[in-house]
């Protein structure tokens, strides 16, 4: 369709891949909204186990997106002061139709994707926002690349009550917060055979993607008390 909105959905890893796969399918549902699949490397035989799954497989090389060089690399480039690679970047995602950009997490990917797409304009999306592997303490990185995330996302969606307080306490306005669930869930639902995963928490992020797009309203925040 020719007004379809399309949403890259990032990933760099094949556990962000599983983690993500039910947002890309519940986000196909959508009559409005195309989500657009990039990964360094699209054509790794490193995400074969999601496409044998969930029937979800890179379509954009984010590795092009760096223009000569990993994504990693455009970061660095960014902090050090020379912003053009970010705008080569965002040009390359912007001439490819990409209106916005959902990242998982707080890997280097997902904060260069970001950077990117903020330098774009775009809307950025944060899934599994709040959140850190490790302990603060045990992995510093995460956590400040998780912030950084923060700081240009338009929109965090936080998997439990806890991840929500902890972006507040960094800054990030309660009204741009939604609590989703756990999308890990709705993955262990939908490679037992179930296609869309049991859709709790792949349904909100899609919901607040669709407001945030102004296509629709977002769902109420999923209550503790019914998280597994």
């Amino acid at each position: 369709m020719r007004n379809e909105h399309a949403i890259l959905i990032a990933y760099g890893s094949c556990a962000e891949a599983m983690n993500l796969a039910p947002v890309v399918l519940e986000l196909r549902r959508c009559r409005r909204i195309r989500p657009v699949v990039g990964a360094p490397g699209a054509g790794s035989e490193t995400f074969d186990q999601v496409r044998r799954l969930f029937r979800v497989a890179p379509e954009l090389d984010l590795d092009l997106a760096g223009c000569g060089t990993s994504l990693s690399d455009v970061v660095m480039r960014a902090r050090a002061g020379l912003t053009a690679s970010l705008e080569r970047s965002a040009a390359y995602l912007t001439a490819r139709g990409i209106g916005s950009v959902l990242v998982d997490g707080d890997s280097t990917l997902s904060l260069a994707v970001a950077m990117v797409g903020f330098r774009g304009g775009l809307p950025v999306v944060h899934v599994n926002a709040g959140v850190t592997g490790s302990p603060p303490e045990d992995y510093p990185d995460g956590a400040r690349t998780g912030r950084l995330i923060a700081q240009v996302a338009s929109l965090h969606l936080a998997p439990t009550a806890a991840e929500r307080r902890s972006l507040i306490d960094n800054g990030v306005d309660p009204d741009d917060i939604v609590v989703t669930g756990r999308l890990t869930v709705d993955t262990r639902m939908a490679s037992a055979g179930n296609p869309f995963g049991d859709g709790r928490a792949a349904a909100r992020v899609r919901a607040a993607v669709e407001e945030l797009l102004g296509l629709g309203r977002r769902m109420p925040d999923f209550e503790q008390s019914h998280l597994v």
